[in-house]
């Protein structure tokens, strides 16, 4: 019997404002199989209205707090 340990997802997204991007991410990460998958959510700035409810379907979150989604050297 082999060891299968879950593919390590990380979704990078804009922001967790309440928009309908952020709410399919919310819905992709209720519904993917924990057992195969181990998600984290990366954000890029606020707001983060949904960080909660991703939280909450058992998902850590990072906001990298970039000032300007290009700003990507200070989120480095």
């Amino acid at each position: 019997m082999t060891d299968v340990r879950p593919i390590r997802v990380v979704h990078v997204i804009e922001s967790l404002r309440a928009g309908g991007a952020e709410r399919l991410l919310l819905m992709t990460l209720r519904y993917l199989d924990s057992t195969q998958f181990q998600s984290r959510v990366v954000c890029l700035s606020p707001p983060l209205d949904l960080r909660a409810a991703i939280e909450q379907a058992g998902v850590p979150v990072d906001c990298l707090g970039l000032r300007h989604r290009f700003d990507v050297q200070r989120g480095v």
